[in-house]
């Protein structure tokens, strides 16, 4: 039985080509155009306007972040900037805040990439659980 799931697994492994033009649209398509930006300043609004930017966004990606070597990817891509939202009119007490990160722009186009193509592969091979 356990040889068995583990043949399954290993036959449904994931394959990860290059990011296409067409993903890259498609991530900044579902992205929000004035949600706050992260370290890169960069509002979704003008990602989506500048469509002659979304295939060097693309090649970046994969030259820096997911095909060459992940190690090789910016520093400022995945750092994030924290503020604190208070919950109560009682701002004395550091328990009444929550954090919130604004990541960076970019990132969340890549990670929406990412889990897209995650998805799509459960889905294919029938690894997500029955409801």
């Amino acid at each position: 039985m356990i040889k068995k799931k583990l043949r399954t697994l290993k036959s449904n492994y994931q394959v990860w080509p290059q990011i296409t033009l067409e993903e890259t649209k498609t991530a900044i398509k579902k992205a929000s155009n004035w949600k706050s930006p992260g370290k890169d300043e960069i509002a979704n609004f003008w990602i989506k306007n500048l469509p002659f930017l979304h295939q060097d966004l693309a090649n970046g990606y994969n030259e820096y972040c997911i095909c060459t070597d992940p190690e090789t990817c910016p520093d400022w891509l995945t750092i994030g900037i924290t503020y604190l939202l208070p919950k109560t009119e009682d701002t004395k007490n550091p328990k009444n805040y929550r954090p919130i990160t604004c990541l960076p722009t970019t990132y969340e186009i890549l990670t929406s990439i990412i889990s897209e193509r995650v998805y799509k592969h459960l889905d294919e091979n029938d690894l997500l659980p029955k409801e």
